[in-house]
This record gives structure tokens, sequence and C-alpha cells, in this order.
């Protein structure tokens, strides 16, 4: 999951990039040349300042489980088009059930403005602490139901790896307690599952503990970049302190 965030004059970047981060999840600032920024935590893509060239850039990066940031309904119906989350910068939720009556709200402004020549409609009222905060908890919210949709589909997709892997060793010729034992105990994730599965299909001539070997290959190689990566984050989180702290 990533989150991309429309990031022109948005008055949320930095409670977007909070919550990320506390969630560990990647964040892309998104603006044009007239309003670049600098993160210490997200990406930053400038997009030339061409008419919606920035909404067009986000929603050719965003995919289907991702979260995106904007107050432009127009955004945010083609994000929900590609399965995406959608949250404005009030904290309201953009769903399949509630973005037509915004888009139809959106137009029907639009007419009202350009009848008023002289009599301009009120702009938005000033930002509270109450805005923010209903912002940060509705968003955060969000992120949590993408997380655990995210898991349940990773669970559902590990599932049918494995599944695969038991079929691949009992055509192996392996007694069927074994080839669950492997298949459902611990070769049940992506990684340890595609390992598995490209091991199986390019030997022949296996044994039981050929097999068994692999699978203790794999779960140590699994453990080492667990490591690797913990190490990482790590390190991430000491350099971000004495960066605030130099600040």
């Amino acid at each position: 999951m990533d989150i991309y965030v429309d990031a022109d004059a948005c008055p949320v970047v930095r409670i977007v990039e909070t919550v990320a981060q506390k969630h560990g999840i990647p964040v892309t600032l998104l603006c044009d040349t007239n309003h670049v920024l600098n993160s210490d935590y997200s990406q930053v893509k400038v997009v030339g300042a061409g008419a919606d060239a920035v909404d067009y850039k986000l929603i050719s990066m965003c995919r289907a489980g991702d979260i995106v940031v904007s107050q432009d309904y127009g955004v945010a119906a083609m994000a929900l088009g590609k399965g995406a989350y959608a949250i404005h910068q009030s904290g309201k939720w953009y769903t399949d059930e509630n973005i037509d009556q915004m888009l139809m709200e959106r137009h029907l402004n639009k007419k009202a403005r350009r009848k008023s020549h002289k009599n301009h409609l009120k702009g938005p009222r000033k930002r509270t602490e109450e805005d923010d905060a209903r912002f940060a908890q509705s968003f955060e919210k969000m992120i949590l139901k993408a997380k655990e949709k995210e898991g349940r589909d990773q669970m559902a997709y590990s599932r049918e790896k494995s599944n695969r892997v038991y079929r691949a060793l009992l055509e192996k010729g392996l007694e069927e307690g074994l080839c669950r034992e492997i298949a459902y105990k611990y070769m049940n994730t992506e990684y340890t599952a595609t390992r598995m599965l490209g091991y199986l299909y390019r030997t022949t001539e296996l044994t039981e503990t050929m097999i068994v070997d692999e699978m203790i290959a794999i779960l140590e190689d699994r453990h080492r970049f667990q490591k690797k990566h913990e190490a990482e984050h790590a390190n991430e989180a000491i350099t971000r302190f004495y960066n605030e702290e130099r600040e």
C-alpha cells in the first residue's frame, strides 16, 4: 500500500506524513512547479504546471488498495475507479455510494460561480485544530481498513500459493502428510511458496531429503532478510532522531 497526496495547497500534508509514518506506509507528495515542497519522510514528485498535470500523474501512479488524499472530486472519482481509497482534507471518505452526488454538487457550484459575476461565493472557512483532529482520526481509520483488507487479500493469495506447493509436492511423489506439513506450515508466505515452486518446477529428479533441505534453506534466507530489514528500519529511526535533535 502507498499513499498519494494531491499536495498543491493541501493543508493536511504533515498530518498525513505523521500518521503514515506511524504505520510504516510510504507517502508520495505530488505538486506542480508553482508549489514545490520539501519533506524528510515523503517522496516528492514535481510535475509540470499544466492544467490538471498533477491530477493525471497521481492517477497514473496509484493502484488498487492505495490511498489518495485530494480535495478534487474528479481525482477521487478516478482513484475509486482504480480500486483505490480516497479521502478529502475534511476527513470525509469518497465512496462509490457518494461520489456521483459530490460530482453533481461540484458541477452545480461551478454553474453558480459563473452566474455570480458580482457576488462571489464565499471561500472555505479558516481551518481549525478540530478540523485537523477530525481528519487525522478519519485518515487513520481508513489506513486501518485498507491494511485489514490488504491482509485478507494477502492471506488468500498466500493460501493459493501454498495450495500450488501442495499439489506440486504430491506430483513429486511425496507422502500426503509431509506435503501438507511443508506447504501449509512452512511454505505459507508469498516469498517461501514462490521460492519452493521455482525449485520444484526447475528440478526433475528430487528426493524427500533434497526437498526438505531446500525448505530449510528458504526459511534461513527469509530469516536473514527479516533481520536485515529490521536493522535498516532501526537505522532510519536513529537517523531521524538525530536530525530532529539538530533541528
